[in-house]
């Protein structure tokens, strides 16, 4: 038995979908390898459940399971750099993370900021993505770019919308959006 890696709950070793809320899990066992070194290597199983150090002498299942955190995974590239000195010399680069909520939020209302609702879901954009950008997500700066050219077209249109109104109201003539011309008899 193993647990799903989005409800938690035990599956089947076996599973492909869970019987619980349907995801499709991936196959047990298979794993993404981080760092390789002449004896162990290093990584985590696919579905994102812990880290792990295999033994290339007997391939199969891990030597040591660490959890699936950070603290999980300094211990694992300690005990690694420990087994492997010439791997000390390596970048301790955690596995990229998945894209977290603030991602997904700045992008959503940024499309819709650009398209449909400039002046409101605009800003919203900007600071969503300023808060994954800060979170270390890295596709969050395309929220913050469409939420910033939602907010200059918004600008824009505001400005050239007050000129045209102060420009007639200085020149004596009738605003088009508050008073119709007068029609020609």
């Amino acid at each position: 038995m193993r647990k799903c890696p989005y409800c938690a709950e035990e599956i089947r070793d076996e599973a492909i979908k869970c019987k619980h809320c349907g995801s499709d899990v991936p196959p047990a066992g298979q794993a993404i390898i981080t760092h390789q070194g002449q004896r162990y290597v290093i990584g985590y199983d696919q579905a994102r459940t812990f880290y792990a150090a295999w033994d290339r002498a007997a391939p199969g299942e891990p030597v040591r399971r660490y959890p699936h955190t950070q603290e999980g995974w300094a211990e694992a590239w300690r005990d690694f750099s420990a087994s492997e000195p010439q791997a000390a010399g390596q970048t301790t680069v955690r596995p990229e993370k998945p894209t977290n909520v603030w991602t997904v939020l700045a992008i959503a209302t940024g499309v819709v900021g650009f398209l449909i609702l400039p002046i409101i879901f605009g800003p919203l954009a900007v600071i969503f993505g300023v808060v994954g950008i800060s979170q270390g997500s890295k596709p969050a700066w395309i929220g913050v770019v469409l939420g910033a050219i939602a907010v200059i077209v918004v600008a824009i249109a505001l400005n050239n919308l007050s000129n045209s109104i102060g420009l007639a109201a200085f020149m004596g003539q009738a605003c088009p959006l508050t008073h119709p011309a007068p029609s020609g008899s």
